[in-house]
């Protein structure tokens, strides 16, 4: 249930913004709430597959499931990949207000989903070990 619920936060922020201030001139998800949101979500679906899952059973086998290492463990679930992003984008002439932007705001919202993974599943595992 944590890897369901853990993107929500981050993907209402954004769609929240793409409310208050659509892009319309861009088009597609970027001028719909709606659609921001389930992208992002399918977004962090997707990097919580990949590393998140990862970056979990990285903590459980060396029985570190503080909320301080699940909060660090979701911003770098979406820090890494994004920032490999950002920097390719940025050499293409991506300015750099929008670089501070994307990196500070979803790495805050992987932080988020890390919290919110932990308040759903983390505090409630005990570790046995052997």
């Amino acid at each position: 249930m944590g890897f369901v619920l853990a993107p929500f936060p981050a993907a209402l922020v954004q769609a929240l913004f793409v409310a208050l201030w659509p892009k319309v001139e861009r088009g597609g998800v970027f001028a719909h709430p709606a659609s921001m949101f389930v992208a992002m979500c399918l977004l962090f679906y997707l990097l919580e597959v990949t590393i998140g899952i990862v970056c979990v059973a990285f903590m459980r086998r060396r029985s570190s499931l503080s909320v301080i290492n699940h909060v660090c463990a979701g911003l770098v679930t979406i820090a890494a990949p994004l920032a490999v992003v950002v920097l390719f984008a940025s050499a293409r002439g991506l300015p750099t207000s929008a670089v501070i932007y994307s990196l500070a705001f979803f790495t805050a919202g992987g932080a988020v989903a890390g919290l919110v993974f932990w308040a759903v599943v983390g505090r409630n595992v005990k570790v046995h070990l052997h």
